[in-house]
């Protein structure tokens, strides 16, 4: 499984894909004084809730992000 990762000025989203199937997605606000501890937290409890274990991704993670203009 691959977990990508947007970190946009407004939104943080994740997404868990499968070869090319999308199996989950989450969008959370982005918070300039969350911790990335507190990200971290969040993101598990969002893939245990679903069903996922971090194992299931543990060898590809995509993260891309932007700064503001």
């Amino acid at each position: 499984m691959l977990l990508t990762i947007d970190i946009g000025n407004t939104n943080v989203v994740w997404g868990l894909f499968e070869d090319s199937t999308l199996r989950g997605h989450w969008r959370l606000a982005t918070e300039s004084r969350r911790t990335d501890n507190e990200y971290g937290i969040l993101l598990l409890n969002l893939l245990n809730n679903a069903g996922f274990t971090p194992f299931a991704f543990a060898k590809a993670l995509r993260m891309g992000s932007s700064r503001p203009v």
